[in-house]
């Protein structure tokens, strides 16, 4: 079967890469709030001060930092590569699965993956912790695919 990824698909992928786990969620969610509340507090007791600036540039520079910037890269990237992958071909067998394109083609054995992340999507196929295969899930052959690829890793791991 035949697919592409587009710097949408891959921003989406590096938002379900970095989704925190719910315990690193919640505490970055009380550490806003205890920013919120600082900030609060200095805006009411003396006004627009260094701590309450300092404060909300460091939570402008996170949000910059984790979601503007890594999109405006990817775009960028992806009008600067010339050889471009165009489609992807996917084959899935019971003990590996190849994926092909014009520049490549690689092998995978589903022994060899290291974890599987997803959502309702996206799967994304790790190689190690930092490096992974994106598979979008737009139609039922690749929702089939996604999901056989799950049942194998399980199998095979």
């Amino acid at each position: 079967m035949k697919y592409s990824v587009s710097s949408r698909d891959q921003y989406k992928a590096y938002l379900l890469h970095i989704k925190p786990r719910k315990v690193y969620a919640v505490l970055g969610m009380v550490f806003m709030l205890i920013a919120l509340f600082v900030i609060y507090l200095e805006l009411s007791r003396k006004g627009f001060g260094k701590t309450s600036l300092s404060m909300i540039v460091a939570a402008i520079y996170v949000l910059f930092s984790i979601y503007i910037w890594p999109m405006y890269s990817m775009n960028k990237l992806g009008k600067q590569t010339k050889l471009k992958g165009g489609e992807i071909d996917l084959f899935l067998d019971k003990d590996f699965f190849t994926r092909s394109t014009e520049m490549s083609n690689a092998k995978m054995l589903y022994k060899d993956i290291f974890k599987l992340k997803k959502n309702k999507n996206y799967l994304l196929i790790y190689i190690n912790d930092g490096l992974y295969i994106i598979l979008p899930k737009r139609n039922s052959e690749l929702q089939d695919a996604a999901k056989q690829i799950e049942e194998n890793f399980t199998k095979n791991s």
